[in-house]
């Protein structure tokens, strides 16, 4: 017998994978995009993931720019494609995250 509400913690992740990219890795926008408040979205993200929803988007992000980066995408437009206003703040957050610069995929 399969729990009800693992179920349903299942099917959010799935949710909340699909909107990631269209709320463009922000959490008032997922929240909006999801007809939840702010709050409740911490609620399901604490109860789901264990983290706030600002840290998995942003992990998130970071695997969606290395696949990016796989499929010959430039650097420039990975960062602009990502919702990143500076390259070079995506390239440090890239680094920090990956270990290496985005240049070295």
């Amino acid at each position: 017998m399969i729990n009800n509400r693992k179920v349903k913690a299942n099917d959010r992740r799935q949710h909340w994978l699909r909107l990631a990219g269209q709320s463009a890795y922000k959490a008032s926008n997922l929240a909006s995009i999801s007809g939840v408040s702010i709050r409740q979205l911490e609620r399901y993200f604490q109860e789901d993931f264990g983290s706030s929803p600002r840290v998995w988007l942003n992990e998130q992000r970071m695997i969606a720019a290395r696949q990016l980066l796989t499929e010959a995408e430039s650097v420039k437009a990975v960062a602009y494609d990502l919702g990143f206003k500076q390259c070079s703040h995506f390239c440090r957050e890239f680094k920090r995250y990956h270990g290496i610069r985005p240049s070295e995929v």
